[in-house]
């Protein structure tokens, strides 16, 4: 089972947002989805790094200063492919969208 690193970029009203991107390494299966387990990422935002940890169903934790905050994704029920894109909630209100614009299997 191949290690992904997996790149996406924030899109706006279909418009895509070079500033914002989100960075995840995973396995992946054969058909292209990601293997339930813990997995690391991070996303760039106006320039900052905010690491987070995925779980096993998809939800991505964040350790902010003594606060643990999370947000729910449909990144697990994706393929992970070119071009594909997933969403997640931003404080249980706001839905935002990014889209894969690299896979690399790493060595």
């Amino acid at each position: 089972m191949p290690v992904v690193r997996i790149v996406a970029k924030y899109v706006d009203e279909g418009v895509v947002d070079d500033e914002n991107k989100f960075f995840l390494l995973a396995s992946i299966n054969k058909e292209n989805r990601i293997i339930s387990g813990e997995w690391l990422g991070y996303f760039i935002t106006d320039g900052r790094k905010y690491p987070f940890i995925m779980d096993h169903k998809g939800t991505l934790w964040y350790d902010q200063s003594d606060d643990m905050e999370s947000e729910d994704t449909n990144l697990l029920s994706k393929p992970i492919l070119l071009s594909e894109y997933f969403s997640f909630n931003i404080e249980s209100e706001e839905e935002v969208t990014y889209k894969i614009i690299a896979v690399n299997e790493l060595p």
